[in-house]
């Protein structure tokens, strides 16, 4: 059938039979399934008929099908595409947006921004949506000037993005001298809108509260009546951070109560004795302070072991559950980045992952892109596994993992979770939970997990290292 379309399509070229013996064949090889011959032709219609009625369901099919074959690269290509042919309507600009996503997904950060950059003049009503993307492929990117810069263009288009005030605030928050007041309108604008809660609305309030830590702590120790009222003022921030209904910053808000209850605590126990008293009233004025004291070390005790409880029952990996068990008030992630990547020919088994769209193969090329410390490549073929098949395990586990070496811990600890939801006796994802709870610390959580491993001698890229450290 196709071979008889593609001749009537030869000999009534340039014309509307043409054109539909032309589609034709190509619907015909869509449902064959046979990929190589479908983009082929599609291509050909898109070259011979740029104007056709047909060509956003054969960009459409070509973009999709390129990336359901692990092609990802053609398949941001085909959406771009489309977007151009379709640019002013919503078709168009989905289709960009697609590319731009599929291309911050593969780590093309400077693809990314190039197609959301000429993409921002046509998004019409979805200008503010465009603009947050770019913000974060900026922030991705580790150019949080260009970031910060684009989020404020966000927010003149919509006051009320959160995602965007977000991104704002974190920049700020490590600018000194940067100004409190416009930040603190800023988040109260968000905070009295209709959508002013979830992680971005908190995440903006932390850095806000953040800010206040910082000149809490500029405070000098013999300031007592103002660290005090500074004290209230940071809490206020942070209590409002952590009723925003996200876990994270709900632990990152109880650990900097916590520093400012300890820095308090410090403060009034370093006041000196007056000059000129005799040892008995030195001795009670020490005992008076030690009475204040103790109260103030028992609050910030009781808040770090609340922030602990939080992180471990709500499952948060992050910096803040670091410090809350370390009572410090500076703590980094675990996490050291992606590792160097390496060349792989991993040639034949895209092509035999494209022409089967079997979840093994394509899990076997996920594992070789992860082996190689092609992280990225890795996250989207593991993740084509699990549209496939989304019980496999073993997909599950290694895409967690994979997420755990781009720095993503909640999303590593969702897909642990999945692998073992589909089969708990799975070690592999029973050894990387422990390898994620020793990472931060949960000495007693990853010393159970890693009990339950019956391998002892587990390896291979899509296993955490780390599973052995506290067992």
């Amino acid at each position: 059938m196709i071979t008889g379309l593609l001749q009537v399509a030869d000999e009534n070229k340039g014309q509307e039979i043409g054109e539909k013996a032309l589609y034709g064949a190509f619907a015909a090889a869509r449902e064959k399934r046979d990929l190589r011959r479908e983009r082929e032709i599609g291509e050909r219609l898109i070259k011979e008929y740029g104007k056709s009625q047909y060509i956003s369901d054969v960009m459409l099919t070509l973009g999709r099908h390129a990336a359901e074959a692990g092609r990802f690269q053609d398949a941001a290509g085909y959406f771009e595409q489309m977007g151009r042919q379709f640019a002013g309507d919503s078709t168009g600009l989905d289709s960009m947006l697609a590319s731009a996503r599929l291309r911050t997904a593969m780590g093309d950060f400077p693809g990314a921004v190039k197609v959301l950059e000429t993409t921002i003049e046509q998004a019409g009503a979805r200008k503010a949506e465009v603009l947050v993307l770019l913000a974060q492929t900026y922030m991705k990117m580790r150019s949080p000037a260009k970031g910060r810069a684009t989020a404020e263009q966000a927010l003149k288009v919509d006051k009320t993005n959160a995602t965007a005030a977000a991104i704002v605030a974190e920049v700020a928050a490590s600018n000194p001298g940067e100004k409190l007041e416009p930040l603190i309108a800023m988040m109260t604008t968000i905070t009295n809108s209709p959508n002013g809660v979830g992680d971005d609305a908190a995440k903006g309030l932390w850095y806000v509260g953040d800010m206040l830590y910082r000149q809490f702590k500029a405070i000098p120790a013999d300031k007592i009546e103002d660290k005090v009222a500074a004290l209230q003022q940071m809490q206020g921030v942070f209590q409002q951070a952590a009723s925003m209904g996200s876990a994270e910053w709900a632990v990152a808000s109880l650990w900097r109560i916590g520093n400012g209850l300890q820095n308090i605590a410090d403060s009034v126990e370093a006041t000196p004795a007056p000059a000129g008293l005799k040892p008995a009233e030195i001795e009670q004025f020490r005992a008076a302070v030690k009475a204040q004291v103790d109260p103030l070390k028992a609050n910030a005790d009781n808040t770090f072991e609340t922030c602990i409880s939080r992180a471990e029952s709500l499952e948060v990996f992050t910096a803040a559950a670091i410090g809350c068990r370390k009572k410090v008030d500076e703590a980094s992630s675990p996490l050291k980045g992606p590792p160097a990547e390496r060349a792989v020919n991993v040639e034949e088994l895209q092509k035999k992952a494209e022409l089967t769209q079997n979840a093994a193969e394509f899990e076997a090329l996920g594992l070789a892109y992860l082996g190689a410390g092609q992280v990225n490549n890795a996250i989207l073929n593991l993740n084509r596994v699990i549209e496939i098949d989304d019980a496999r395990a073993s997909a599950h586990s290694a895409l967690g993992y994979a997420f755990l070496l781009n720095g993503d811990s909640a999303s590593a600890r969702g897909e642990y979770g999945r692998a073992l939801e589909a089969d708990p006796t799975f070690d592999k994802a029973r050894a990387n939970l422990a390898g994620l709870k020793c990472r931060y610390l949960d000495v007693v959580g990853a010393k159970q997990e890693a009990a339950v491993v019956k391998d002892a001698g587990l390896s291979g890229p899509d296993v955490d290292p780390e599973w052995k450290s506290c067992k």
